[in-house]
């Protein structure tokens, strides 16, 4: 049997090395990582040092191991308790001064343990009173705490992913105990089968249930190639992925609703198949020519039911970061039937507008209706005669102040509008022409411009049609692959991208911020949970919507978003949850457009009210269950010393209300000392579990027994003679006498006080008591002394 513990113990070791270190590679800059992984040194340290231990040929080597296995079991409940107060963010981490008490008990015994313990040392029995009662607090408070703790982190959750993550290593951690007390105490006692002490082999299961959480449920850690494959199918335009022979390798869900394609239909398909273009063909053909993103304006796609889709859309080369090797291409689309239909609409609105070219009323009523910027510049001098307000928003200036300005202040470089004026006079037309514009602070956007001759209040001028494509160009300029490629394309969307955790905390935020919010992501304090960019009257609306969307499918909310200066937009918000391997959700991916002009905050939602209710009826079950576990022992399950305290001043009271006799019993274990010292503390803790049933066993039901202190127990019998006492005390002594012990020359006896209640205060009844323990003690021990 001890080879094969040996063995076991050997094999444990491994195994809590094993799972430390890929645990800590998981996620090098996580703290709870590297706490988990100084947690199971120390349990390897013990399984390491009691495989020799098992086949110990004599007590001074069995001494030796167990010295060295100390440096595990002495550190475990406090690295325990890092551990879980990490995983809790608990703010007793964030002072140092905690940290240290945390671990002085644990090095008080470390250093008591190998300096000042062992066969060839002498030390005094206080020096091992206090050694016992430190350890025996030290690892009970400690483990308790800790399952506390964690109980509490769940049930206080509303997400279910935390819930299962407490759920798996409470029952993993409570399973090691449970079956310690099967093996250590319920087979002896029972069927008078006993086995070693395998404690650091049984951890091994708690140990498998934090594993499990790992691996399963994204414990501790959050995958970047998630929120890569979620943020890739929030981007707006049409994105499909193209390998190096031209094949799609993916495409987001805008390309897939577009064009009434099912992603199997797409895959593994030539691009130019879905856009016959001739210089895709020739750019894919020739790819070494791509050096940098290529743009093409007008190119038809097609809809699987053959619908013609006109794009404008560029073309940007992945490559590889450390050696620039061509990875692959992204082609970005924007769907450009607006304009087009903007254009058409313009040419139908021409002999309209040729009849009535004088009505002032008409041309603006037409010009605001279309959602485009209108300029009206005379076409001789080049002043402005007329926009509308959508080109007020695009260049930040006012009617009042704009018109009778030079139209060639708004442009970055005059030279561009001194072209466009030339080639409208040459006869050439000015459709969809880039060109970069000033406003009215000096800010400067990507336009994209189509120009006319026209004639307004019998004036020839110039009418020109402006869309912002700023957004576009930002887009199509920061793709790279992998990591790189979250980070450039996150900043490189013109909409405000929020990537957080299953609780709503920012993990990321792209620089839209500062255009859209006006928060400098670099200097500015930001705001650390989505919720708090929302107003008042959003906010709880917001966090329903979060609950939501973890169950259905919901589509864009609109929500009032606070800018920095105090002012507010109105934003439509896209979001989606970030799923591990098992479905369970672990965070949220939010896109925001500003669509201010268009939309007005709706009303707002109020929490349900049986939500509220659920939750009170939890934390009402979890105070019950933490009320039973504060009133006992840790060790062998009786009523702890406090409880049994005021269970005895509760009887009192009934004995002098009821004029019922009461009893009290004391006992204390004759040389407990010396069990721990000949067959160490496991054997000594074996002993107190099977003394404490044995007193169980001889008692009444409604007697009640509690763990005085130490290897000290209180027995209070109410409504009984001091007869019948005397009578109970002497069947509990004899039954410890008497039972035999796995362990060779291992026998155990008690010593017992017993008195009746005279009326007296509890001291003075108690001390009475222990004073007929020590009288025991002092007339030979094994014996009850009554009065």
């Amino acid at each position: 049997m001890n080879q094969l513990l040996s063995f076991l113990s050997t094999l444990a070791t491994v195994i809590y090395l094993f799972v430390g270190f890929n645990t800590y590679k998981l996620n090098k800059k996580s703290r709870d990582g590297f706490i988990f992984l100084l947690l199971t040194l120390s349990l390897s340290i013990w399984s390491f040092a009691y495989s020799f231990a098992y086949t110990a040929d004599n007590e001074f080597i069995f001494s030796v191991w167990n010295k060295v296995s100390a440096i595990g079991w002495c550190t475990f409940p406090a690295l325990v308790l890092f551990l879980v107060l990490s995983i809790t963010n608990n703010p007793v981490l964030d002072k140092f001064i905690y940290k240290v008490i945390i671990a002085i008990p644990g090095f008080f015994l470390l250093f008591t343990e190998i300096f000042l313990f062992g066969e060839a040392i002498r030390y005094s029995d206080l020096l091992y009173r206090i050694f016992y009662y430190v350890d025996l607090i030290y690892n009970n408070l400690y483990v308790i705490l800790s399952l506390i703790l964690i109980y509490k982190w769940g049930r206080n959750s509303d997400k279910s992913i935390q819930k299962k993550q407490a759920k798996i290593i409470i029952i993993s951690g409570i399973i090691p105990f449970l079956t310690d007390i099967f093996t250590q105490t319920i087979l002896p006692l029972k069927l008078h089968y006993y086995l070693p002490n395998v404690t650091q082999i049984f951890v091994l299961i708690m140990l498998w249930g934090i594993y499990y959480a790992v691996v399963n449920y994204n414990f501790l850690m959050a995958s970047n190639s998630l929120i890569v494959n979620e943020l890739f199918h929030e981007i707006l335009d049409l994105t499909f992925l193209i390998d190096l022979n031209g094949r799609i390798i993916r495409t987001n869900k805008q390309v897939l609703s577009l064009l009434n394609y099912d992603l199997i239909d797409l895959v593994n398909t030539p691009i130019t198949k879905v856009i016959p273009e001739k210089k895709i063909v020739n750019l894919i053909t020739d790819f070494d020519r791509i050096t940098d993103t290529v743009k093409l304006n007008q190119v038809i796609i097609h809809t699987k039911n053959g619908e013609p889709i006109p794009l404008n859309i560029s073309i940007t080369p992945i490559r590889e970061s450390k050696n620039n090797l061509l990875l692959g291409f992204l082609i970005v689309g924007q769907d450009i039937r607006m304009i087009e239909d903007l254009k058409n609409e313009i040419s139908n609105h021409k002999k309209t507008a040729e009849k009535l070219k004088k009505s002032e009323e008409l041309f603006r009523t037409v010009t605001e209706t279309i959602p485009f910027g209108i300029v009206v510049t005379n076409k001789n001098d080049n002043t402005l005669l007329y926009i509308n307000k959508n080109a007020e928003d695009l260049f930040h200036v006012g009617y009042d102040n704009i018109i009778g300005k030079d139209a060639f202040s708004f442009y970055k470089n005059p030279q561009d509008r001194f072209k466009f004026v030339e080639d409208i006079t040459n006869g050439y037309q000015i459709k969809d022409k880039e060109v970069l514009f000033k406003r009215g602070d000096n800010s400067v956007f990507t336009g994209l411009i189509t120009m006319v001759p026209a004639v307004y209040n019998d004036k020839e001028v110039l009418l020109s049609c402006l869309a912002d494509i700023t957004e576009q160009k930002i887009l199509q300029q920061n793709i790279v692959k992998s990591e790189e490629m979250l980070s450039k394309l996150m900043d490189s969307i013109p909409d405000l991208v929020l990537v957080c955790d299953i609780y709503g905390d920012i993990t990321y935020i792209n620089k839209s911020i500062k255009q859209i919010l006006g928060y400098d992501p670099q200097a500015d304090n930001i705001p650390k949970n989505v919720i708090y960019f929302l107003d008042e009257d959003d906010k709880e609306i917001a966090r329903e919507n979060m609950r939501r969307i973890l169950v259905e499918d919901i589509g864009p909310v609109e929500y009032k978003h606070i800018k920095k200066d105090g002012s507010y937009i109105i934003a439509e918000v896209n979001g989606t949850v970030l799923r591990d391997k098992s479905t369970e959700p672990f965070g949220y991916v939010f896109v925001a457009r500003d669509i201010t002009e268009r939309k007005k905050v709706q009303d707002a939602l109020k929490r349900s009210k049986e939500e509220i209710e659920k939750v009170n009826s939890e934390l009402i079950i979890s105070n019950s269950l933490l009320q039973e576990q504060s009133v006992r022992d840790g060790l062998t399950n009786l009523y702890n010393h406090k409880f049994i305290m005021e269970l005895l001043e509760q009887e009192i009271g009934k004995s002098i209300e009821n004029k019922t006799n009461l009893c009290l019993m004391m006992l204390d274990i004759d040389y407990f000392k010396k069990v721990n010292d000949n067959f160490g503390h496991q054997t000594g803790d074996r002993v107190l579990n099977v003394v404490s049933k044995l007193i169980q066993l001889n008692v009444r039901d409604y007697d009640s027994i509690g763990r005085y202190g130490g290897e000290e127990f209180m027995v209070v019998l109410p409504d009984i003679s001091l007869e019948d006492a005397y009578q109970i005390a002497e069947n509990i002594r004899k039954g410890i006498q008497n039972f035999k012990f796995t362990k060779k020359n291992l026998n155990v006896t008690i010593s017992i006080g017993l008195t009746d209640f005279q009326s007296e205060e509890t001291k003075t009844f108690v001390k009475r008591t222990d004073t007929l323990l020590y009288r025991a003690k002092e007339n030979g021990r094994n014996r009850t002394e009554v009065s």
